[in-house]
């Protein structure tokens, strides 16, 4: 399964699994391959018959029994990402898409010529070796993977059959307006057990299971195997965060649950059954995924207001909560992964927008919300509460704006904001009151590939102001 965190949630439900690298420490090991199938069998015949004995293979190593048989059919690259594009067009409104990349755009996190949706995809398709779907409860398979390929994609797939027929994945994972968090710490789960599966089976041959693996070897040779084509370096460096998130993140919490398990009644089942249990009461934000001690409190996130629009005349395209993973992945654009993990580990809430003003609202009409029109004025906001700090004040705030604010470089800088003027993009700017930040872009004017400025920063700046300001009260 794949997922663009933050801004794409076109491949959160298409179940696809990753080309494995062979520097992978799943895949180091040699795996006993299947037996060798008569060469008067049909070759879809051949293929299912591997997809069962993976099934059975998957299932005692993830102490789950199939429930039922999983049908496999193999295709070819095109045929693959075909049904991939299909799944995303039936399951994620369009819009929704194009306002997330828009929002990219609008932070400088990726270019106003980069078509983000084809981004994404062909950044998959560099990826892509095969994917459960849990509509027709089917494993596709891509038809030119050598065997230690196809062996670790069944596995990994394999799982997310499992996990459907005892978790009911699929149904968790539709796509649901202002859910990108929520779907993100469930992604992650579903991918770190998937991947944790695989690597004990693929290490089974030397005795040992993935839990054995350090964990920064672990992240170490995942960031290394997903990010080495050509397709992921064409590509911004926030989609490639991304696509490795839900693996590392999911992989580090869910061998987290299993060395607990082992130390306790669990360890019979290698550390499963404290997998299972958290199936049951899935983490509700990538907070409580990334940190196993406020899962296990059930810390839930705050609740923040909608932010204003900059004035009147404008709708409402977009609106999210990208939570502590999401915040992470954007900020590494900025500044360290060690510093971007610090200042993100402070998240309490947030709530991320895009506006869009009308020409013509003088006139008494009123702009499509949800599709950029255009010509017409965009502007983004980004509110972000973040926990009181040790003292009960508002530390972990003060420590976020000292770390991001230097990366405007040409910045008007106070105590409290700093704002850079963009010719394209309009004004960048960032903003602190007690235990919030707000980032605001824009406002700016999209005419196809085409942007200009139409906002200085005094402006912005008051709107950031009068955002912080309403949220106080």
């Amino acid at each position: 399964m794949k997922r663009l965190h933050f801004a794409c949630l076109l491949l959160a439900s298409a179940c696809a699994s990753a080309r494995p690298s062979s520097s992978v420490p799943a895949a180091r090991a040699s795996s006993v391959p299947p037996d060798p199938v008569p060469a008067a069998v049909p070759a879809e015949a051949s293929v299912q018959r591997r997809v069962a004995d993976f099934l059975n293979r998957v299932a005692a190593v993830r102490h789950l029994q199939p429930r039922a048989a999983v049908e496999a059919r193999e295709l070819d690259r095109s045929s693959l990402i075909a049904s991939v594009r299909e799944h995303v067009a039936r399951e994620i409104p369009r819009d929704v898409i194009r306002n997330q990349g828009e929002m990219l755009v609008g932070l400088g996190l990726v270019p106003p010529d980069f078509d983000y949706e084809e981004g994404a995809f062909r950044l998959l398709e560099s990826q892509l070796a095969g994917f459960y779907e849990p509509r027709d409860k089917k494993m596709y398979l891509a038809s030119d993977l050598d065997d230690r390929a196809a062996d670790a994609t069944l596995a990994h797939e394999l799982v997310h059959a499992l996990q459907d027929q005892y978790f009911d994945l699929g149904s968790r994972l539709t796509y649901k307006p202002e859910a990108n968090d929520r779907e993100s710490a469930l992604q992650g789960l579903a991918e770190g057990d998937a991947t944790s599966a695989m690597m004990d089976l693929m290490l089974a041959a030397v005795h040992r299971r993935a839990v054995d693996v350090p964990d920064d070897v672990f992240v170490a040779e995942v960031e290394g195997s997903m990010g080495s084509s050509p397709e992921s370096a064409s590509v911004p460096k926030v989609l490639r965060a991304s696509l490795v998130a839900p693996y590392v993140d999911g992989v580090l919490f869910v061998h987290a649950l299993r060395r607990r398990g082992l130390a306790g009644a669990g360890a019979d089942s290698g550390g499963w059954s404290a997998v299972d249990e958290v199936w049951r009461r899935p983490p509700e934000t990538t907070e409580q995924l990334l940190h196993l001690d406020k899962y296990d409190a059930r810390e839930a996130a705050e609740s923040l207001p909608t932010p204003p629009a900059p004035g009147a005349g404008w709708s409402l395209l977009y609106s999210d909560v990208f939570g502590e993973e999401g915040l992470r992945i954007v900020i590494e654009d900025w500044i360290s992964k060690k510093l971007a993990a610090a200042v993100a580990s402070g998240w309490a809430a947030d709530r991320a927008v895009l506006f869009q003003g009308s020409p013509s609202a003088a006139a008494g009409t009123r702009p499509r919300v949800g599709r950029v029109k255009a010509g017409t004025p965009l502007a983004l906001m980004w509110h972000i509460r973040f926990d009181r700090d040790g003292q009960g004040g508002d530390g972990e705030a003060r420590e976020a704006f000292k770390a991001l604010a230097p990366t405007m470089k040409s910045g008007q800088v106070t105590p409290n904001h700093v704002c850079t003027e963009r010719s394209a993009l309009g004004p960048l700017a960032l903003a602190r009151l007690g235990r919030d930040l707000a980032l605001a872009a824009g406002p700016y004017r999209r005419d196809g590939n085409r942007v200009a400025s139409d906002s200085v920063c005094a402006q912005t700046v008051r709107w950031l102001t009068d955002t912080l300001n309403r949220a106080r009260r």
